[in-house]
């Protein structure tokens, strides 16, 4: 690695607690960064896993950060069957991705990871972090099947509370059907009688029962 051994004589050239040696090491490391990846796609190409591997270990040596290269150890891995190798690369990639504002690159890494391995569990938090991601864009029916998903396999977590009233709000304005949003929030109640969003839930059922406006 004749650029790593660049990296590190850049850096040396200045010494800690000299104010360009942040400066210098970041340059360099950026620079080397940028050739990695360009590396990572040729070794993609000629699939020489191998050498896929050593380049994107080397990226997260330098940036343990990098969102992308723990998903595309993570897809490595899952190509290779390695699901014990693959699965945390994978999980770090969508928590990195997430916590960087990332939504839309998570979530493709999310279902990336579940075409690979479908067992493999999604956090329900996460799950429901997707969901108002594809409400906000847009995508209602898409987040509407990732509420209900939430709330079937998730019945004991707090997001799944908060999946079903969101799926009655929207049965209520998108798909303008008091009569599923009234179900639901009923079943609501049912499951969860002491929800500290028991009063909101009451207030929505008495929305659906209101006549609707001409």
């Amino acid at each position: 690695f004749a650029l790593l051994v660049s990296v590190v004589v850049l850096a040396a050239g200045a010494r800690a607690g000299d104010p360009t040696f942040e400066d210098a090491h970041k340059a360099a490391r950026v620079k080397y960064v940028e050739k990695l990846a360009a590396l990572s796609t040729w070794a993609a190409d000629t699939e020489l896993f191998a050498e896929r591997d050593r380049v994107f270990r080397v990226m997260l040596v330098l940036d343990p950060d990098n969102a992308f290269a723990h998903a595309e150890l993570g897809r490595l891995w899952a190509i290779l069957e390695e699901e014990d190798q693959s699965l945390p690369y994978y999980q770090m990639a969508i928590e990195l991705y997430i916590s960087q504002g990332m939504e839309s690159e998570a979530l493709a890494r999310a279902e990336e990871m579940k075409r690979f391995w479908p067992k493999s569990r999604i956090p329900a938090q996460t799950r429901f972090r997707f969901a108002l991601y594809l409400e906000e864009s847009g995508e209602t029916l898409e987040a509407l099947q990732w509420f209900r998903e939430l709330a079937r396999d998730e019945p004991d977590s707090v997001q799944a509370e908060m999946a079903l009233l969101k799926i009655a709000r929207l049965q209520l304005t998108f798909e303008r059907n008091p009569a599923a949003a009234e179900a639901t929030l009923q079943d609501f109640i049912a499951r969860y009688p002491k929800s500290e969003w028991r009063r909101f839930a009451d207030l929505m059922l008495t929305r659906t029962r209101q006549p609707a406006e001409a």
